[in-house]
């Protein structure tokens, strides 16, 4: 189900955005790296229910942001050209700092503990989900590199 909405969600905004939805890419970005819940989700007493929530939060969000600028990212006009460009300046700063580093980090931990044969902290099923977003958050950064690749480099 997440899937087909990710995908509705980008098959839209290849025809409107720019145009419209203009908090839709920041909200997505805001959402991916975000490490608590928002206050709309109800008071969560249970610290590992939180945990799993926004982890599934942080990637749903990632997977449709990765579709959406999969999406626009084909997209040839100038006009389109130049809004990639400023969402990758604003939000790689975010993915790189709040989402990727933080993912890779966890990964590193994990995989020093189990290479000094301690028992790692967490799951290999978080660990996994971890992994997942590391590598969604990765075609995110790609998209926005690519695509801002020739403004960054004229001016």
């Amino acid at each position: 189900l997440q899937k087909s909405a990710s995908s509705l969600l980008s098959k839209i905004g290849r025809l409107d955005l720019p145009l419209s939805f203009h908090e839709l890419i920041p909200t997505l970005v805001q959402y991916a790296t975000t490490r608590t819940l928002p206050d709309r989700f109800p008071k969560l007493t249970e610290e590992e229910r939180k945990e799993q929530l926004t982890m599934t939060l942080n990637y749903n969000a990632s997977d449709a942001l990765e579709m959406i600028l999969s999406e626009l990212c084909s997209k040839r006009l100038l006009v389109d050209k130049k809004y990639i460009a400023k969402i990758s300046h604003e939000s790689v700063g975010i993915l790189v700092g709040e989402g990727w580093m933080m993912a890779m980090s966890y990964i590193g931990a994990y995989i020093t503990a189990s290479s000094t044969e301690v028992q790692p902290s967490s799951s290999p099923q978080r660990t996994l989900c971890v992994i997942k977003y590391a590598l969604l958050l990765s075609k995110i950064l790609s998209h926005l590199f690519h695509s801002a690749l020739p403004t960054l480099l004229t001016e």
